[in-house]
């Protein structure tokens, strides 16, 4: 049996194991407190999320990744539906569970830090599956601050592969400003820091950019490919047939005609920055800029 299959395998024996578990619950029957039932279905997620292949996408916001989820999603074997927002705040939560003072107490009841990366794997693996979009062999999963947090994933999914969308902080900031987007977090504040001025959002897109370097660093270079924005709109077949290479994919001709490239996108910043927005920009985020090739 190949790779593929067993994973499909494992993947339908969870799907029939958790609608056993759901069904129990409607009935209230008395297997759902079965000891080895829990297990079973334990078990299962934790195999499957040893085993699957996830695809990660993530970026800075405004970089191109919805692009790719529509990319992905329209290929016949990869599913990738709405953002499922809460992962990001999943590896959060983790960090934060394993700082100095929890985890001595964590440690004093016998949970290592592999038992709590365990137990939050099988959280992020069956809360993608019970929300995933369609019935295709793969799952994508698109959140653009998933980019900071790819290395947990890759602890947790050993074997899925990650995508970062790359894009000129000076194209990222002119569409940032354009966006209406409100702090949820404080409604008072108004718009999202980062959506406030040049200066807020070019010290978003350096933050998010040198936060993904580090995890990069930690990732097998066969299990990370940088897409940068430029090229999907310069030679959009190659760089996508690049991408699919990558996953292991096909390429498949009729994405590229159900996603067109909007070419004018790239240096639209140009008319849209002021000579001063440009300075602030150059200030907080330039030499970055400049290593990763964006001079002109």
């Amino acid at each position: 049996m190949t790779t593929q299959a067993q994973d499909t395998c494992l993947e339908r024996k969870l799907l029939t194991v958790m609608s056993e578990y759901a069904q129990c619950r409607l009935n209230n029957d008395a297997d759902l407190q079965s000891l080895s039932m829990q297990t079973s279905l334990l078990e299962l997620v934790q195999a499957w999320a040893a085993s699957c292949r996830f695809i990660y996408v993530g970026g800075v916001a405004r970089s191109g990744t919805t692009y790719i989820k529509s990319v992905l999603d329209s290929h016949s074997n990869i599913s990738c539906g709405h953002e499922l927002k809460l992962e990001p705040l999943m590896a959060s939560m983790r960090k934060l569970w394993w700082t100095k003072e929890m985890s001595a107490q964590l440690l004093s009841a016998g949970i290592t830090e592999n038992k709590l990366d365990d137990s939050f794997s099988v959280f992020a693996a069956a809360y993608v599956l019970m929300n995933r979009h369609g019935q295709k062999k793969r799952i994508a999963s698109k959140t653009p601050h998933l980019v900071t947090e790819f290395a947990t994933f890759h602890r947790w999914f050993p074997r899925a592969q990650f995508i970062h969308v790359l894009r000129d902080c000076r194209a990222v900031s002119a569409s940032l400003l354009r966006q209406k987007w409100i702090d949820l977090t404080d409604a008072k504040s108004g718009l999202v820091w980062y959506c406030r001025d040049a200066t807020n959002s070019a010290r978003y897109w350096r933050h998010i950019l040198e936060t993904s370097q580090r995890e990069e660093a930690l990732i097998p270079k066969s299990q990370y490919h940088t897409i940068r924005y430029e090229d999907l709109v310069a030679k959009p077949e190659e760089t996508l047939k690049a991408m699919f290479d990558f996953l292991g994919e096909a390429w498949e001709p009729q994405i590229l005609k159900t996603n067109p490239v909007h070419a004018d996108s790239v240096n639209q910043w140009r008319s849209q920055l002021s000579a001063e927005q440009l300075q602030e920009i150059q200030a907080m985020s330039g030499e970055l800029m400049v290593s990763l090739g964006y001079t002109e």
